[in-house]
C-alpha cells in the first residue's frame, strides 16, 4: 500500500541511484577480479619458471648421477678383475720365493763381507812393492821386443 501512494518520479530516482550503486559494485567487482585474475597469472607465471629451472636442475643432477653410477660400475668391474687375479695368485709359493731371494741376498752379503776382510788384510805396501818389481822385470823384455 504505500507504494501506491509514492509518486512514480520518486519511485524512477530510487530506481536510478539503486541503478547507479549496481553498476559501481559491478565495476569494483570487476576491477577485483582483474586484480585476482592479473595475481593468478602472474603466479603461474612464476611457478611455471621455478618448474622450468626445477628441472633443469634435475636434469642435470639425473645426469651428473648417471656419470657416478657408470664409474661405480667401470670401478665394481675393476675390482672384479683384480680379485680374480688375486685369486689366481699361490700365495704360499710366492711367500717361499721371497724367503729364498732373503735368504740369497743374506748370503750375497756374507760373500761380500768376507771380500772386504780380504781386502782389509791386503798388504797394499807388498803389493806395489810386487807390481815395481814385476815392471822391472817385464820392461827390458817389452824394451827388446819393441814395445
Amino acid at each position: 500500500m504505500l507504494e501506491r501512494n509514492i509518486p512514480n518520479s520518486v519511485k524512477a530516482d530510487a530506481d536510478t541511484a539503486l541503478a547507479k550503486k549496481q553498476l559501481i559494485a559491478s565495476y569494483i567487482t570487476l576491477a577485483l577480479v582483474g586484480v585476482i585474475a592479473l595475481a593468478i597469472a602472474v603466479t603461474a607465471l612464476r611457478v611455471n619458471r621455478a618448474l622450468d629451472q626445477a628441472m633443469a636442475q634435475y636434469s642435470a643432477a639425473a645426469g651428473q648421477l648417471g656419470q657416478v653410477l657408470d664409474d661405480a660400475q667401470t670401478a665394481v668391474q675393476d675390482l672384479t678383475v683384480v680379485s680374480a687375479g688375486l685369486k689366481q695368485v699361490d700365495w704360499p709359493q710366492l711367500a717361499d720365493d721371497i724367503s729364498q731371494t732373503a735368504a740369497d741376498a743374506r748370503q750375497s752379503l756374507r760373500g761380500a763381507g768376507e771380500a772386504l776382510g780380504k781386502l782389509q788384510t791386503l798388504d797394499i805396501e807388498t803389493l806395489n812393492d810386487a807390481i815395481a818389481d814385476l815392471n822391472a822385470v817385464i820392461e827390458p823384455m817389452a824394451r827388446f821386443f819393441g814395445r
